[in-house]
């Protein structure tokens, strides 16, 4: 387990990174195993404000019913909701894993987070404080008014966007709101340009375009994976409050790579979300492409790793991060190969190890092999360092 924490102004920032050593299949093992991260959470009283789990999604129920055990024998809220993705249905994933972001407040402090219910499956967790509020939403997919999936791929993906925007309306937010989305799209190669296509026109509807004078787009990730086999799903984390309590602004294109809607993706590269006087920077899927918006490296999976890998660290430099200030993350890769690429990259580059959680899936190019998305701890306001970090590992 990898636990990286911060402290700011009136909580504590926790960033937990753990991946099964065992099989998926041996109950007792992940049983152990999700005791020792319930026990994480019950030593630093950290209330969760986004969880995910990856896994296959035939252990899912089993997965699900095993954390919430593990996290009631810790006196822990079993119905904090945990979003559950297996990337290439069908297929063992690389492992089964666990990330979470949340907080522990300080004495006196006036945040806390509580779960809310939506539509359907749709939950999520609510932070709010003094003219602060931080919404995580999960499980939103393409239902119509019924409850019944959408028919076809176009369909499900406009109701998933237009049911993403309901439930935030239902809280109080609006898309202009949403700093970050993960998007899971069963069969990615199939249709990406499509949803592309739908997400762009819902967008503009209202009001975001891209252009300088309106709201960023958010941070994304567009990626294969599905929660119950349906064709689309998706996560999204929305901010609200003055902006002398939290803002967030785009971080702009880098050297190495232009802004993704230049070749037709309403994302922005990065979002750096500014609370508690620090930013944390959002960093969306990111892979080997140049600023022309093409594929480089075409066929050499080590290549493309150390391309992605650059693109994240240009991004963020000019805001003060390195890439060893990664809170947690996910790679995806298309195959073994690319897989087994990875640990000889970094081993070359001389890395520590990431909060990488691994996670086999296609990416939205068939000629990708690998794509990373990242949270960053940027610098706070009195400094151009990054804030102190604290990092504990359990290896047990």
């Amino acid at each position: 387990m990898i636990h990286r924490h911060r402290s700011l102004a009136s909580c504590t920032d926790h960033h937990l990174t753990s991946v099964s050593p065992d099989g998926p299949s041996d109950p007792t093992a992940l049983r152990r195993w999700l005791d020792r991260w319930a026990a994480v959470l019950a030593e630093h009283a950290v209330q969760p404000l986004q969880e995910r789990m990856v896994g296959p999604i035939d252990g899912r129920e089993q997965l699900l019913s095993l954390r919430r055990a593990a996290l009631r024998d810790h006196h822990l809220d079993d119905e904090s909701p945990c979003a559950f993705i297996d990337g290439r249905p069908g297929e063992r994933p690389f492992a089964t894993a666990l990330q979470l972001w949340g907080i522990a407040p300080s004495p006196g402090s006036e945040l806390s987070v509580a779960t809310v219910l939506g539509a359907g499956a749709q939950r999520g967790r609510l932070l709010t404080g003094t003219d602060v509020r931080l919404l995580w939403l999960t499980s939103v997919d393409g239902r119509t008014a019924d409850g019944q999936l959408a028919n076809g791929v176009t369909a499900q993906g406009h109701e998933m966007l237009c049911g993403a925007i309901a439930a935030l309306q239902a809280h109080g937010f609006t898309l202009r709101d949403v700093a970050r989305t993960w998007i899971y799209l069963r069969r990615i190669l199939d249709w990406y340009g499509e949803f592309n296509r739908v997400r762009t026109s819902i967008f503009r509807e209202h009001g975001l375009t891209g252009r300088q004078q309106a709201p960023p787009f958010p941070a994304s990730t567009g990626i294969q994976g599905t929660r119950a086999g349906e064709e689309c799903t998706m996560e999204l984390l929305a901010a609200q409050g003055s902006t002398s309590r939290i803002s967030f602004d785009e971080v702009a294109d880098s050297a190495r790579q232009n802004r993704a809607f230049a070749y037709g993706s309403a994302f922005s590269r990065a979002i750096s979300l500014r609370w508690q006087g620090a930013d944390t920077i959002l960093v969306s899927g990111t892979a080997s492409i140049g600023t022309d918006g093409r594929t480089r490296h075409l066929g050499e999976p080590e290549a493309q790793l150390v391309e992605t890998l650059m693109a994240i660290a240009a991004l963020v430099a000019p805001r003060g991060c390195r890439l060893t200030d990664m809170a947690s993350g996910t790679v995806y890769f298309k195959n073994d190969e690319a897989r087994a690429a990875f640990g000889r990259v970094t081993r070359q580059l001389e890395l520590p190890d990431l909060p990488l959680v691994p996670v086999r899936a296609d990416v939205c190019r068939p000629e990708l092999l690998v794509e990373i998305e990242a949270i960053i701890l940027g610098p706070d306001d009195a400094r151009r360092e990054p804030p102190r970090r604290q990092e504990t590992r359990d290896v047990r």
